[in-house]
């Protein structure tokens, strides 16, 4: 049994998304326990002076979430002993992944608005994603949760800090959709969740690392956490484009693999993943003799979309979206080189020549003065019906003209967007620039110029 939560122990991987505000910036403790004076009883020193976090002790992480909501974010925070406290970091992980993601869709580039709209499945008694997500983007929420106890909390939070217009509170049951009578007529941008981990409480107790703050809810579902995820995903297969973006975290690596060969199996048309990992925030702060350091626990989050648009995002260069795809991906091509028997001008007349000819494409010269010239081209399909398309996918990439003594070597360099949509357009880019393929020889214009 000591292998069963292996997947999700520390282990080394990314740290905490770049835009997140404790990205290198942990918290002084020390300071921090001057401003809130609840926190003294967390806080040690040792005989160095190097400080640590008392985080084995009973509401330490509440404590702490609760002086970091306060002092970063202006937002007045409790809530009962019983529930589950949320840590701050790893919470505004998922929603930087989010932001990033739809700030890469043309449709959502200004999506700081509150306009954009979340769901939040499993709200919990902090509240703690609406709350971040507004705090962080002005996103507005409708929060959701089957237990009483914690919908009373987080309505509580929300009405302390005059957020109604932004988040809705709605009191759910376990027979009910998770997500269907929510979305109605309006367009939802996306959902979140963080799931019930375990499929029962004998598992629970297996689980070294599990917080002891925990409700049943919380922590237990039938199934697990995968049953719970296949729910949601089932009902975004009946909603389709009514939500753009879906989403979940996922706690085992088991589960992310089962899940994402499901949304293959559905014919997603947009699937990505990504790593949630941070350092613990007292990293820096850790009292070896006691013990107290916190674990970084590795979580996952997977990403699906019926808007084709999201796969340009998820399958860009660099595996960036694809927990399993980094070996994979940096063995595969993404470019394009060959040799020309011509003078430069000639190939960049060809160059335009196609690009005029070609509905669609855009194109831009730059660097003329250079040795090396770079052009984009920024291919837009057209609107796809059925296919949850609302506007055009952009695939771009570079080409670079060099010139040799007796020829031109020409590049094709992807940079964003699908790869088969790169070739298909590289390759045919690259018969009218040779143009020693049989159509150009069947017209006679092999040495056009």
């Amino acid at each position: 049994m000591k292998r069963l939560y292996s997947e999700t122990t520390p282990g080394d991987g990314p740290s905490m998304h770049p835009d997140n505000p404790y990205f290198n910036n942990a918290p002084n403790f020390l300071e921090l326990s001057k401003d809130f004076p609840y926190l003294k009883d967390y806080v040690g020193q040792n005989k160095d002076g190097s400080v640590y976090y008392r985080w084995k002790e009973k509401n330490a992480t509440k404590m702490l979430t609760k002086a970091l909501l306060k002092r970063d974010f202006g937002i007045e925070w409790d809530m009962p002993d019983s529930h589950l406290a949320p840590g701050i970091t790893g919470r505004v992980n998922y929603l930087c992944w989010i932001h990033e993601i739809l700030h890469l869709h043309p449709d959502f580039q200004d999506c700081d608005t509150s306009k954009t709209i979340g769901i939040d499945i499993g709200t919990g008694a902090s509240a703690i994603y609406p709350l971040l997500g507004h705090s962080l983007y002005n996103w507005s929420f409708i929060a959701t949760d089957i237990d009483p106890v914690s919908i009373a909390s987080s309505q509580s939070i929300i009405n302390q800090n005059h957020l109604n217009e932004f988040i809705t509170i709605h009191q759910r049951s376990s027979d009910q959709p998770l997500l269907k009578d929510l979305v109605k007529e309006q367009q939802v941008t996306f959902c979140m969740c963080n799931p019930p981990f375990f499929a029962s409480s004998e598992e629970m107790k297996q689980n070294p690392y599990v917080n002891t703050e925990l409700t049943h809810n919380e922590s237990i579902t039938l199934g697990g956490e995968e049953t719970f995820i296949r729910r949601i995903l089932d009902e975004s297969l009946d909603l389709q484009t009514k939500i753009s973006l879906y989403s979940s975290l996922v706690g085992k690596k088991t589960t992310l693999k089962r899940i994402l060969r499901v949304l293959r199996e559905r014919k997603v048309p947009s699937i990505g993943s990504v790593v949630l990992s941070q350092k613990s925030l007292d990293d820096s702060h850790d009292d070896s003799k006691s013990g107290e350091k916190l674990k970084n626990i590795v979580r996952w989050c997977v990403f699906w979309s019926f808007d084709e648009r999201f796969s340009a995002i998820f399958n860009a260069p660099g595996a960036k979206f694809k927990v399993f795809g980094k070996r994979k991906e940096a063995k595969k091509r993404f470019d394009i080189c060959f040799e020309v028997k011509e003078k430069e001008p000639v190939v960049w007349q060809r160059i335009e020549e196609f690009c005029k000819a070609c509905d669609g494409i855009e194109y831009t010269h730059e660097n003329e003065e250079s040795k090396v010239n770079i052009a984009k081209f920024e291919y837009h399909f057209p609107y796809g019906e059925g296919k949850g398309m609302n506007g055009p996918i952009t695939s771009s990439f570079g080409i670079e003209v060099e010139s040799k003594e007796d020829c031109c070597l020409v590049s094709f360099i992807i940079h964003q967007g699908d790869r088969a949509t790169f070739f298909k357009v590289a390759e045919q880019l690259q018969h009218d620039i040779v143009r020693t393929s049989r159509r150009w020889r069947r017209l006679g214009l092999r040495n056009v110029k």
